[in-house]
């Protein structure tokens, strides 16, 4: 309760600030300028960043970050499975082979 009154008190404080701050480019901006841009940059970047989370996953380090499948690792994989075959094609022929001797 203390907290929300704090806060009420707060947000009336920052509605009297009018007073001038800075100025730039000929334009005056007051401490509740200020204050509401911040704010409202706040939260366009956290949309965003939530937005992007939501339809790519969570951002990665940039050093830590790691492709899915290299071309290395994929050329790897296909030679592993190509010598895989050849030697199920080999075991296959050489014990159909076996059995036809043993049959004579």
């Amino acid at each position: 309760m203390v907290t929300r009154i704090a806060l009420l008190f707060s947000i009336v404080w920052l509605t009297r600030l009018v007073q001038p701050w800075l100025q730039v480019a000929g334009r005056s901006f007051s401490g509740r300028d200020v204050v509401l841009l911040l704010g409202g940059l706040f939260l366009l970047a956290k949309s965003v960043l939530e937005i992007h989370r939501a339809l790519e996953g969570p951002v990665s380090d940039a050093g830590t970050a790691q492709v899915p499948g290299s071309v290395t690792a994929i050329i790897a994989q296909i030679v592993r499975d190509r010598m895989d075959k050849k030697a199920a094609t080999a075991f296959i022929k050489r014990h159909a082979a076996e059995d036809v001797s043993q049959e004579d």
